[in-house]
């Protein structure tokens, strides 16, 4: 399967790179013609050709940069984890999704399941910006457990994909407050909706960016990587995030969602629910009910 990435795109000076693409852009041109979410007419098609840019296709698909690729890959400061909270609660924060996320995540859970149950998880996307598709789609695995997670369309038979959940998920009887804010984006808002329409993840905070645009790798002749955009992904029921985002279930104040970045560790429960009025407020409104939507 080709790498599908779901993030936002870190902007990079690249004048000199385009130039130098503009002078021999013909396998730019073929990756475009043959992968692009839509058919490409001649005149777009030339304009990405001769500029050696991708702006002319849309605000997503772009060239990677050194820092993109690096985040794609299993860095210590992109680690997922997990922390207990006070009364069987856990806290698991993702930073972004990329090829270790799904590992981390289980075996994050797993040590807090050793020590005994949990009755509820509080997620903490806010600052998100996506990453993996796959593993979003993975990590949400871990919740849910039956029916369709998500599906991808695209022009290409390759990019029409249906994800369905599978038995065996360590949290599927956990409610779930899914820390959401506008940097919240593409494949978070991906896992964050998936909870919300499956009724397990009730989302609190801000409303998140808006991006339900999917890009896939592909490597040009040239050494570099391309991230173009060849489908959209949409929920189990059809919907997708519009360019307003997700709304949250609970709104908090703008003062609350400022995150203190918690450091791994069983002592470190009862600092993060005082220190953090986001983890509290979820906290408190997973209690009041028992379900969550």
């Amino acid at each position: 399967m080709r790498l599908l990435v779901c993030m936002l795109p870190i902007t990079v000076s690249a004048l000199v790179l385009a130039a130098a693409r503009a002078e021999d852009g013909s396998d730019l041109k073929s990756t475009v013609r043959d992968n692009y979410v839509e058919e490409v007419e001649a005149a777009r098609l030339a304009e990405v050709q001769e500029s050696g840019s991708l702006q002319p296709l849309d605000a997503y698909s772009h060239f990677m940069s050194a820092r993109e690729l690096q985040d794609l890959g299993a860095t210590p400061s992109a680690a997922a984890f997990a922390i207990p909270l006070p009364d069987q609660g856990i806290y698991i924060r993702i930073p972004v999704f990329h090829v270790q996320t799904t590992a981390q995540v289980q075996q994050a859970v797993q040590a807090v399941l050793a020590q005994g149950p949990v009755s509820d998880v509080v997620l903490d996307l806010r600052g998100n910006r996506g990453g993996l598709l796959n593993a979003a789609v993975e990590v949400a695995d871990e919740f849910v457990a039956q029916g369709t997670l998500a599906q991808t369309s695209g022009r290409a038979d390759t990019a029409n994909l249906v994800f369905l959940a599978k038995p065996g998920g360590l949290l599927t009887g956990s409610p779930v407050a899914v820390l959401i804010d506008a940097k919240t984006a593409s494949a978070a808002e991906l896992l964050a909706g998936i909870l919300q329409r499956n009724d397990k993840g009730l989302l609190v905070g801000r409303s998140s960016f808006g991006k339900s645009a999917v890009q896939s790798r592909f490597a040009l002749d040239n050494g570099e990587s391309l991230s173009l955009t060849t489908a959209y992904y949409r929920f189990s029921d059809g919907s997708t995030v519009g360019p307003q985002g997700l709304p949250p279930d609970a709104v908090l104040p703008s003062w609350a969602m400022r995150r203190k970045p918690p450091l791994p560790g069983a002592e470190n429960g009862k600092t993060l629910l005082a220190e953090d009025a986001a983890v509290r407020k979820a906290r408190e409104l997973l209690r009041q009910t028992k379900t969550p939507r």
